[in-house]
């Protein structure tokens, strides 16, 4: 029976991944059509019409992220795990960020001074940094800060993510990484839980410094190179 159920979820996963694809398909094709008919388009000024060319950027890099995660989850192959620019990761995790923070006044912010490299699967801890970036955005209710600091301990780097906004209560900073967690009406509550995992994958871990009225600080730790 246990082999009949395993069977069962491995082809329910496929068939998943298979639609899934095709959806990504058409978003790939439409996206393709915007980024032509914006180089027909007169903007009003330079600065609207480079708003609109990083958001396209943002748009085709979180596709083919997202396309490069499904063929991960279809193959079940292991981690793409390869030198990469802690600087750069870091910087594109924010912009592609910004677009949660459009309706507010928050502050994104890299602060860090590190010229090194990680050990690690890029797409994947983007995506990780991303959904702790947009997490923080959505505690922060008008007005706040959202700053990334970074330091070496023991051949590690440490990535800390610190926002202003709404703490979490001690009660369910015991919960935030059990697996279905979550504190929104809408989502499928695997945010957290899946960081985590997913960095464990790779020798790096996801961890709760602290959370209170001051702020509410997440730290990945992640191999150097």
């Amino acid at each position: 029976m246990e082999n009949d159920n395993s069977q069962f979820l491995i082809t329910k996963s496929s068939y998943l991944a298979h639609e899934m694809k095709n959806l990504l398909a058409i978003c790939n094709l439409y996206s393709e059509i915007m980024e032509k008919q914006i180089d027909k388009v007169k903007f009003q000024d330079q600065k609207t019409e480079a708003s609109f060319k990083n958001a396209m950027m943002c748009i085709d890099r979180a596709l083919k992220m997202t396309d490069n995660l499904l063929l991960d989850f279809r193959s079940m192959k292991d981690n793409q795990i390869e030198k990469c620019d802690l600087n750069k990761i870091l910087d594109s995790a924010l912009e592609m960020s910004k677009i949660y923070a459009q309706d507010k006044k928050i502050e994104l912010t890299n602060c860090n001074k590190l010229n090194v490299n990680i050990y690690a699967d890029e797409n994947k801890i983007l995506s990780v940094l991303i959904n702790i970036v947009k997490n923080a955005i959505e505690s922060i209710e008008e007005t706040g800060e959202v700053l990334i600091s970074t330091n070496e301990y023991n051949n590690n780097i440490k990535i800390r993510i610190s926002n202003t906004g709404k703490p979490i209560s001690k009660k369910l900073q015991e919960q935030i990484f059990e697996e279905g967690f979550t504190t929104k009406r809408t989502g499928n509550g695997l945010g957290l839980g899946i960081c985590k995992q997913t960095l464990e994958t790779m020798n790096s871990d996801l961890q709760l410094v602290k959370s209170d009225s001051d702020s509410t600080d997440f730290e990945i730790t992640v191999p150097k190179c």
